[in-house]
């Protein structure tokens, strides 16, 4: 198996084979049970907690899940809801909904999206493409795709709060 071979594996793993950490780790899945009870992915499993890492490195179940998905189906038979949804530094505000904003009023970074008119129907929850949906997640590189949805005041802003006075670069003074 490629390592890059899929549109998913592709938004995973860099160029460089370098991953960012990025999994999917949501609080609402919908999974076909059958194919995780299934031969390939318990062989894959099985695999897996052969090697110790999940003792030994605290490997989750999550990127575990993720690369599997990832590494052992096709493109075109993994789907993703798009729906409003926040956790930690990701953001969603629904199918069709404008993005969401970075919102700094209670002295730290949260997401938050528009509320909903009272009587106004909420945001629809759409069916999208798993690993567009994970090239959100990936660390700020200043891309096309990550430009057209934060604003890069917002990036400085975060970063700031970040490092506090401290510039890029420097060394702190002690």
């Amino acid at each position: 198996l490629h390592p890059r071979r899929t549109g998913m594996l592709q938004s995973l793993i860099e160029t460089n084979y370098k991953w960012y950490q990025q999994c999917l780790m949501l609080d609402i899945e919908i999974l076909r049970l059958d194919w995780f009870r299934g031969e390939t992915y318990q062989d894959f499993f099985r695999y897996m907690d052969s090697t110790g890492g999940f003792w030994l490195h605290r490997w989750g179940n999550n990127p575990v899940r993720t690369f599997a998905v990832g590494l052992l189906l096709e493109d075109s038979q993994v789907r993703s809801f798009v729906m409003p949804y926040a956790h930690q530094d990701y953001c969603s505000c629904g199918h069709g909904a404008p993005a969401c904003r970075l919102d700094k009023t209670q002295g730290r970074f949260f997401y938050t999206c528009d509320e909903v008119a009272p009587g106004a129907d909420p945001p629809a929850i759409g069916v999208g493409d798993l690993a567009e949906g994970l090239l959100d997640l990936q660390p700020w590189r200043g891309t096309d795709r990550q430009k057209q949805r934060f604003k890069i005041s917002d990036v400085r802003d975060f970063v700031d709060q970040q490092f506090g006075d401290q510039q890029f670069g420097e060394t702190p003074a002690t």
